[in-house]
């Protein structure tokens, strides 16, 4: 596999960019999301916890492909 044009650099600006999105955009459409599903379906339990964290579900998320992408190697 060629890794040449692949670096450390890469992961850095993609994680900038993710960030980005998701802070200023991404993050309350999630919100909003999660709310209306667990309203419109009268969720309680589990399921509506994480339906109402879901931001921590992707930052979670985005730290194991963190985590994978390092042990890979970039």
């Amino acid at each position: 596999m060629n890794k040449k044009g692949q670096s450390i650099y890469g992961l850095i600006v993609f994680l900038i960019f993710f960030i980005a999105v998701w802070a200023f955009w991404f993050g309350e459409f999630l919100q909003t999301w999660g709310a209306n599903a667990i309203e419109q379906n009268a969720m309680t339990g589990i399921e509506a916890m994480l339906y109402a964290n879901l931001n921590v579900v992707v930052f979670i998320a985005l730290l194991i492909f963190i985590y994978i992408s390092i042990k890979i190697g970039v």
